[in-house]
């Protein structure tokens, strides 16, 4: 399987959703390494769902300094949010993906000064936003944004709007989010599985 762009997969919890989107063609998958986060993934879960996929990259997502070992997990990029983490972490020579929330569009119209002190040291940028919807407005913001840094949009997608917004703004990718399990193995893919589909390349 091929997607039209780049997709990582926030949060993944569980082998259903890894394997699932492997098999799409997800190229990288979230693990939160965030100890007391309710979607924290422990070292042994993490190296499991790893076993069972080829061709992933596997992030591991970061939003303050580790009380974990990062050793313990098979990461290939680690995403931070946060200078601190930035400056902690940049001198390690571990790839970075820099994770940047926008609360607004004036938020998202100043993102560029906050992109740009990263741009040397990151692989990717993931703007991400609870309020926002990508209106024409921000859609116009973000196909600016697109246009200098490499980035991945995590926010707003649809599978009504995925081929629009791709078409558009030319990001260098998008960022799902999965979703716990209903019980051992039982998945509600269908949000995830409609744009997975949408961008599937034939």
């Amino acid at each position: 399987m091929a997607l039209k762009t780049t997709v990582k997969i926030n949060h993944v919890t569980n082998l259903s959703d890894a394997r699932y989107c492997a098999g799409m063609g997800v190229e990288m998958i979230g693990f939160d390494l965030n100890k007391h986060h309710p979607n924290f993934v422990e070292a042994k879960k993490a190296q499991e769902i790893a076993g069972w996929l080829s061709g992933v990259s596997i992030v591991g997502e970061l939003t303050h300094s580790p009380e974990i070992a990062l050793a313990d997990y098979p990461l290939d990029m680690l995403e931070i949010n946060s200078p601190h983490l930035f400056h902690e972490w940049v001198g390690s020579g571990a790839p970075l993906l820099y994770r940047f929330a926008v609360d607004n569009v004036e938020t998202l119209a100043f993102a560029k000064e906050a992109l740009e002190s990263y741009r040397l040291s990151v692989n990717y940028f993931l703007i991400e936003s609870y309020f926002l919807k990508i209106d024409q407005q921000v859609a116009d913001l973000l196909k600016q944004l697109s246009a200098e840094y490499p980035l991945l949009i995590g926010f707003g997608i649809t599978a009504a709007n995925v081929h629009e917004v791709l078409d558009y703004i030319s990001p260098a990718g998008i960022a799902l989010n999965g979703s716990p399990e209903i019980s051992a193995g039982l998945k509600d893919f269908d949000e995830l599985a409609e744009i997975l589909e949408a961008i599937e390349i034939e």
